[in-house]
């Protein structure tokens, strides 16, 4: 059974077995609304922000939480609590494998990697236009785009790393959950 379940309509819903834990029992019965909307937005929240499948993970986690906030209609002011930091971190403790774990952690190099592409290209950019014409400026600018060459050189062979660990976390997240009836197993069992 999973936590959250995304609908095609991008609405999450969460089950009732998980809000009898502690972090998620906290933020359900801290919001006092009958259709309880801000308890709902915080996992919509906590879903996109730390789910692997989310659309988001491809932002880094400043920018990941800003475009949540616009997206989902949070408020400015939305902070991620002590309240809402241990619900993440026990979601993610709860769906992790190791599968995921790696496909996140390769995914998250794969950012850093764009991070400094964008940056050795901006260095480059501003070498070549600087008025100086000094013979070691042009030396950095050809360091920095042989660097550039060669961790692009590298990102096609991670980005198979990634495709086949997406396929394994798939095959894994799928095996034997449905039993007879059309029912899921439990975490308990076999």
């Amino acid at each position: 059974m999973s936590l959250f379940t995304l609908t095609n309509n991008f609405i999450v819903t969460v089950s009732n077995e998980y809000l009898q834990l502690k972090p998620f029992k906290a933020i359900y019965t801290k919001d006092k609304n009958r259709k309880k909307t801000g308890a709902m937005g915080i996992f919509s929240f906590i879903y996109f922000y730390a789910d692997y499948k989310s659309p988001y993970v491809k932002y880094v986690e400043e920018e990941r939480i800003d475009i949540l906030k616009r997206d989902l209609g949070l408020s400015d002011d939305f902070k991620i609590t002590q309240e809402i930091r241990l619900a993440i971190d026990m979601y993610k403790e709860l769906n992790e494998t190791i599968s995921v774990s790696t496909l996140t952690d390769v995914r998250n190099s794969i950012l850093m990697s764009g991070q400094v592409i964008k940056e050795l290209t901006q260095s480059i950019k501003s070498t070549l236009l600087g008025t100086d014409e000094d013979a070691s400026d042009i030396d950095v600018a050809v360091d920095r785009l042989n660097k550039l060459l060669t961790l692009s050189e590298k990102l096609p062979k991670v980005l198979n790393v990634i495709e086949s660990l997406e396929e394994k976390v798939k095959i894994e997240q799928s095996k034997d959950t449905v039993i007879r009836g059309g029912g899921e197993t439990g975490a308990f069992e076999d």
